[in-house]
């Protein structure tokens, strides 16, 4: 009996506030617990990676190198024209490989405009697909993940984009959280369908005539985090409002908890402790690895810049489940039957 090809991951392991020393270790722990289903691909300046490499005992065989000397720095401001000037950059050459098939997922922890500029430059859009999207995933109270979409990829947006959204982000989520026919929701100022801008007006019909998309309707900003559906719709110039405050509302909690620990005293601390260690895990952006740029042909996924191992592990969970459950198969599929102008 064959058995199945391993998902080959590329991991730029120049890319983030914590490179190369954490990227490498987060990669190296997940080629460690692959069991044969992918192959890690860490990309950069070789002598450097081969040290940190060297760090973690006796080399893998699910693991290898290839060497790119340059890296686009996190502070740049054009991204387009970097990835331009450092063409031997470690996100730029990592897209390359995709592009010519050598691997079938980028995981990237650094400049998100250069990922994303790289993607679209380096590996285009699916058919039918007129804006690439971010998801981002963020915590409920019932314990479960709303992906947001967009999260930062297209400040203004038409309402045939935001439909797009709706059923990529579908798609994502029923194929990496195994939900079948999730509930998908239009960011807005009030539940009613006149609600919004005329932008969310027109996106609401839309997606309320969709096919494959179900659609429950309005939201607004205090449902994200009750769980009231698990893909929530709008433009990247809100998601990204909405990622960065929850963000901040997270660092806040934890701070204050601190704070609270500190004034506790008896037998209540290991209690206290305890449940502050549960919420840090609900909370933890880390938790979810990165976020998918969706609608590209090929496979992207941005990690936070501030990634540890853990996240670059829990990254290459999300990349290999993207690839292995075919989203962008089932986005091209879909996308065409929209018909949107």
């Amino acid at each position: 009996m064959a058995t199945e090809p391993m998902v080959r991951i590329a991991i730029d392991a120049m890319g983030g506030d914590y490179a190369p020393e954490e990227i490498v270790k987060g990669g190296i722990q997940a080629a460690q617990v692959a069991d044969g289903a992918y192959e890690i691909v860490f990309v950069g300046p070789e002598e450097t990676i081969a040290h940190e490499i060297a760090k973690h005992g006796s080399p893998l065989e699910n693991v290898r190198v290839v060497h790119a000397p340059e890296v686009i720095p996190m502070d740049e401001k054009s991204p387009a024209t970097a990835i331009r000037k450092y063409k031997q950059a470690s996100i730029v050459v990592a897209m390359g490989l995709q592009k010519q098939g050598q691997v079938d997922a980028v995981i990237g922890a650094g400049n998100t405009g250069a990922a994303m500029a790289a993607s679209l430059i380096g590996l285009g859009r699916l058919k039918g697909v007129s804006r690439p999207a971010i998801t981002s995933p963020l915590p409920t109270q019932k314990g479960g993940i709303t992906a947001i979409i967009d999260a930062g990829a297209n400040v203004d947006c038409k309402p045939a984009n935001l439909v797009e959204f709706g059923l990529m982000g579908s798609i994502y989520y029923e194929a990496v959280f195994g939900v079948k026919n999730p509930r998908v929701a239009l960011l807005s100022n009030g539940e009613e369908s006149s609600k919004g801008n005329e932008a969310t007006l027109e996106a609401h019909q839309l997606l309320k005539d969709a096919a494959h998309i179900n659609f429950i309707g309005n939201v607004e900003g205090r449902d994200i985090m009750r769980g009231v559906a698990e893909v929530v719709v709008c433009d990247g110039f809100v998601g990204n409002i909405v990622l960065k405050f929850s963000e901040s509302m997270f660092a806040t909690l934890h701070l204050a908890m601190e704070q609270q620990l500190a004034k506790e005293e008896g037998h209540d601390l290991d209690v206290l402790q305890k449940a502050m260690r549960r919420i840090e895990q609900v909370f933890d952006y880390e938790e979810y690895g990165g976020a998918p740029l969706l609608g590209i042909n090929g496979t992207t996924i941005i990690a936070h810049g501030s990634s540890t191992a853990k996240a670059i592990r829990n990254a290459v969970k999300v990349a290999y489940r993207s690839v292995k459950n075919e989203v962008n198969r089932h986005i091209q599929e879909y996308i065409q039957e929209l018909q949107l102008d």
